[in-house]
């Protein structure tokens, strides 16, 4: 396995659940083994993703990013490039922020005109930007997936299946 490839799971491993960090869950963590049943109070998942834009991720190459939060997202359900609502708002912050340092308006065009990104690239870093988060998310990851090297993509996919397998054994304990 390449190094990067053994930063993301280490990243993933290390992230995938920190929004059960919060009150919230804590809570009602405490009240299922108080009283044998609760009400869920929401997603970790989507916790997670936003408890990401306080975290300073170290070891862990741009490039890979948004493939971090692809799998964080999707670790207790399948591949596809469906999104609950919510989650696709949160990935396409991040991913803009993060991957393509866009913010704002004016941070569109700096990008055009400085950037030494592929003319395809700079569509879809704009469409992005403009386009409603569900939209944005499948064009670029269809884009994002396709670059990546075949080898590279079956050592994601057998790393995560392993992953989800010791996260679901790891949940019942």
């Amino acid at each position: 396995l390449s190094e990067d490839i053994k930063n993301l799971f280490e990243n993933l491993i290390k992230l995938h659940d920190i929004g059960k960090c919060r009150k919230e869950f804590q809570e009602y963590i405490r009240k299922l083994e108080e009283e044998g049943f609760a009400r869920s109070p929401g997603s970790h998942t989507l916790w997670s993703l936003e408890d990401l834009r306080n975290i300073n991720i170290e070891n862990l190459k741009r490039e890979y990013l948004p493939l971090l939060y692809f799998l964080i997202a999707k670790h207790h359900s399948n591949l596809t490039l469906k999104f609950d609502d919510d989650i696709a708002r949160v990935i396409k912050e991040l991913i803009q922020k993060y991957y393509y340092n866009i913010n704002t308006q004016e941070d569109i065009r700096k990008l055009h005109n400085l950037s030494s990104l592929p003319k395809e690239e700079l569509i879809i870093a704009t469409n992005f930007y403009i386009s409603p988060p569900i939209g944005a998310l499948r064009l670029f990851f269809e884009n994002y997936l396709r670059k990546l090297n075949k080898d590279a993509l079956f050592d994601i996919a057998d790393l995560f299946g392993l992953f989800k397998i010791s996260d679901s054994l790891s949940a019942q304990n």
